[in-house]
Order: C-alpha cells, then sequence, then structure tokens
C-alpha cells in the first residue's frame, strides 16, 4: 500500500482548519497519507500558523500563494505537488471520524 494525498484548499478559515487537521491527525496512523495545504492568501494569520506547522510535521506540504487563486486553482496546485497513488480533495471545514481513511483506501483498493 503506498501513500494517500490528502489536499486542502483554505482561505481566512483558520479555526475550520485547525479543527479539520486535528480530526485528522487523531486518525489511525495505519493508512500511509501526506497532507497538502493550499492557502489562498488569508489575511487571518492563517499562513503564519500553516509554516509553523509545516515546520513541526513531516506529514504536511503547505503552499502559500501570494493572491487567492480561487477553489478549483487552489485544488489544481495542490493536485500538481500530490505524492502516492490516490487523492482525496478534503473541503477545509470537514472533520473526520476515526478509522475514515482505511476505509476509503479500502474502497480504493478494492476497485482499483
Amino acid at each position: 500500500m503506498t501513500t494517500l494525498t490528502i489536499v486542502i484548499v483554505s482561505y481566512n478559515a483558520s479555526a475550520h482548519l485547525e479543527k479539520c487537521l486535528e480530526s485528522l491527525a487523531a486518525s489511525p496512523p495505519s493508512t500511509p497519507h501526506h497532507i497538502i495545504v493550499v492557502d489562498n492568501a488569508s489575511p487571518d494569520g492563517t499562513p503564519d500558523w500553516l509554516r509553523e506547522l509545516a515546520a513541526a510535521r513531516d506529514d504536511v506540504t503547505v503552499v502559500l500563494n501570494h493572491l487567492n487563486l480561487g477553489f478549483a486553482a487552489g485544488n489544481n496546485l495542490g493536485l500538481s505537488l500530490v505524492r502516492g497513488d490516490a487523492v482525496c480533495l478534503l473541503n477545509n471545514d470537514t472533520l473526520v471520524t476515526p478509522g475514515w481513511l482505511g476505509r476509503m483506501r479500502a474502497v480504493l483498493d478494492a476497485h482499483p
């Protein structure tokens, strides 16, 4: 099993993004994954927080846009950096439940 990449686009939603990433961290580590967060020039302090997060965690890559490129372009930028064989586009206000990634990965592996 190889790595699944989770791409999250954010703009001015640090509270939502923090809870989303906390819920991802709480999911079991049995499914290898990498997280790419693309921030679209948030003026609310999100870029500074994301710099600290990326420095502290090897499983997170952060892209800080200087302009708000929009949701679609943010996802496309994140997709251009994907590692592994599967991708999940996740909204920044999503709270995942324990085991979600393993269950999703099992479905993907069962239906290549």
